[in-house]
């Protein structure tokens, strides 16, 4: 039976059991980490990438790129084959439409990734291209394509614009009226996001976070916390100016504080497969984690307590 026809929710807390105590003392393990967290985890995913929420609804959006084991690194995550697909979620995490949208005649949809709602559109990055659709009407996308955009990854907005990135180039595009104007990124560039008015953004390929210029005209500052990081994938700030970090290639989610010496302190605050561009949920407190390797997406509360734990 095949998990991509089927769409299952799993409550746990602790090992597969519900409404369980949560431990107390900090985890000292991998399973103890898990076991201190309450969490749903959604089935029937086929490559999930990235989760975005609507903040006026609550639904969120999950990116499914459907890729091929049997292929190249760069072909499995980036080829333009047209299987990839927009799954469409209710606040509760319960399936609304699995193929909200797909590839279907003049609608080419292939590997997409990094995602954001902004303006009542949802903003989707596919391999060198952005597709842009209403989130509600049934309205065919908007295509921007940026002139030599290689492997776009991530979306954000700092409330004005929408910033794309590029992985491959080792850049950053703030989307304009006319096209795309460059900022200045390391190599691997992936995730990225604003917080009170400051840039932040993750590079992949050097396992290191940065503070960017908006403006373009600084180079990127690194924070230094690449000895703690495997792959860099997704970030978020919460309300105190922890940055919020998915590792990739270290399975781990981490949350870096940033000490009176001016240097970061990084600790893991959940352990799973392959966690990619995650959503913060302030609201109700929770990240929703795609796992790409897992095929599933993962649902952690209580995000305040585990970053205030020492």
């Amino acid at each position: 039976m095949k998990t991509s026809s089927l769409f299952f929710i799993l409550l746990t807390s602790g090992i597969f059991l519900v409404g369980c105590e949560k431990k107390t003392e900090a985890p000292k393990t991998n399973a103890d980490l898990n076991q201190k967290i309450d969490k749903i985890t959604l089935l029937g995913f086929e490559g999930p990438e990235c989760v975005a929420i609507d903040p006026v609804t609550g639904d969120m959006f999950v990116s499914n790129m459907v890729y091929d084991d049997s292929k190249e690194v760069k072909e499995r995550y980036w080829g333009d084959d047209q299987t990839g697909y927009i799954s469409r979620l209710n606040p509760d995490g319960t399936l609304k439409k699995k193929k909200w949208r797909e590839a279907i005649g003049d609608t080419h949809l292939s590997s997409p990734k990094g995602m954001i709602v902004f303006d009542g559109k949802l903003y989707v990055n596919d391999n060198s291209r952005v597709m842009v659709f209403p989130v509600e009407g049934e309205e065919p996308p908007k295509i921007i394509n940026i002139p030599g955009a290689q492997l776009l990854n991530d979306l954000a907005s700092d409330g004005t614009s929408v910033y794309t990135t590029d992985t491959g180039a080792g850049k950053v595009y703030r989307l304009t009226e006319e096209g795309a104007e460059t900022i200045k990124a390391p190599e691997g560039m992936n995730g990225v996001t604003f917080h009170e008015g400051k840039m932040y953004g993750l590079s992949f390929a050097l396992h290191e976070a940065y503070e960017l210029d908006p403006t373009g005209k600084e180079e990127p500052k690194s924070l230094e916390l690449g000895k703690d990081m495997k792959n860099c994938d997704g970030i978020e700030v919460a309300d105190d100016d922890t940055l919020i970090i998915s590792d990739f290639g270290g399975d781990k989610i981490w949350a870096c504080r940033k000490l009176e010496d001016g240097s970061w302190k990084a600790k893991a605050i959940y352990n799973g497969k392959s966690p990619a561009d995650f959503a913060y949920d302030r609201k109700n407190d929770r990240l929703i984690i795609p796992s790409v390797l897992g095929h599933n997406v993962v649902i952690i509360k209580d995000i305040k307590q585990r970053i205030a734990e020492k």
